[in-house]
């Protein structure tokens, strides 16, 4: 590995660390969000329907800890606990439309952060950016946010 990889990765964790709390202390900040663990986890419902051991390992958080984020969704409406038709011992959870508008909603307020810290940029820089983003497109896979233009 050289040297100049590992000050990309070192970067680009500079970056995204940073990203995951403003984003977070956006959702706060606007009194959208209760835990900072739920968007994701609406995110993540969003893409797929899971039971709480897949959803508690996809955040790295135990399974009480997962079980309560789920039942604060669930009181709010936005996921709901379905036992699988397949083995009536697992319970999966599953994003509501409530859910999915509320993920959308969400998804809009953090654009509209991203937005206007993009606008302080010159056009030379969100180009730069942009480049770069293609690049990250290409390494990591990608999802289809809520309310996405396609």
């Amino acid at each position: 590995m050289s040297e100049d990889t590992i000050s990309i990765a070192r970067r680009l964790l500079q970056v995204l660390l940073p990203l995951g709390k403003s984003v977070t202390a956006e959702l706060r900040h606007t009194g959208q969000l209760m835990a900072p663990g739920h968007y994701q986890t609406l995110g993540t419902l969003y893409l797929r329907t899971s039971n709480l051991s897949d959803l508690a390992e996809i955040q790295g958080v135990s399974l009480p800890t997962m079980s309560n984020t789920v039942t604060s969704l669930e009181q709010q409406g936005w996921v709901k606990r379905k036992r699988s038709e397949k083995d009536r011992r697992v319970v999966m959870v599953e994003l509501t439309p409530a859910g999915c508008d509320k993920l959308g909603e969400l998804t809009d307020t953090v654009l509209t952060m991203l937005v206007s810290l993009l606008n302080k940029t010159s056009s030379e820089e969100r180009e730069s950016l942009s480049t770069g983003i293609s690049v990250l497109e290409c390494i990591f896979d990608t999802i289809s946010l809520p309310r996405d233009p396609d």
